[in-house]
């Protein structure tokens, strides 16, 4: 708890505690991914479909995305103010989306119609610089790239992996 009273963001299973009227921190929920930009940390939360915000010292938390599915992996291009994530919604297809840091301009970027093999995806990786991004295949045991518009999808890496979870 210590890191919790000097006012940082941690990581756990809660989703928020409040230790006194004057110190609050944020816990991210363990089905959760998070990214940083903009002196903010980006958090998808697969339970309640959000993808959410807040300051570093875990005050002023925004909801950017309500209506998300099942979000899973995100990760942030600060330089084009991008948020990328991964769904994975049992009602809809799986998915690699986009959208602006606001929420607005939403955009399916890879799924089922262009990748066939497209089964879990659930964590993801930016290369900005280099226009890809990376993200893990769970259920077809790959690691797939795509450019950041979302052509050009690819498996990668399909090899002995059990179900690739994390990556950066």
């Amino acid at each position: 708890m210590r890191a919790a009273e000097r006012g940082r963001i941690e990581r756990g299973c809660a989703m928020l505690r409040f230790l006194s009227s004057a110190t609050a921190f944020l816990l991210v929920a363990a089905k959760a991914s998070a990214g940083l930009a903009y002196g903010r940390l980006y958090w998808s939360d697969n339970e309640s479909g959000r993808i959410q915000r807040a300051s570093l010292n875990g005050a002023r938390i925004e909801t950017v995305v309500a209506d998300a599915g099942r979000p899973w992996g995100v990760a942030v291009d600060a330089e084009s103010g991008r948020l990328y994530w991964a769904e994975d919604d049992p009602f809809s297809l799986p998915a690699i989306m986009s959208c602006d840091l606001d929420g607005s301009n939403r955009r399916v970027l890879v799924s089922e119609p262009w990748d066939p093999g497209m089964q879990f995806p659930q964590f993801i990786a930016l290369d900005a610089q280099g226009g890809k991004m990376y993200y893990t295949n769970a259920n077809a045991r790959s690691i797939e790239r795509a450019n950041l518009d979302g052509t050009g999808a690819k498996t990668i890496l399909r090899a002995e992996l059990n179900g690739p979870v994390g990556i950066a």
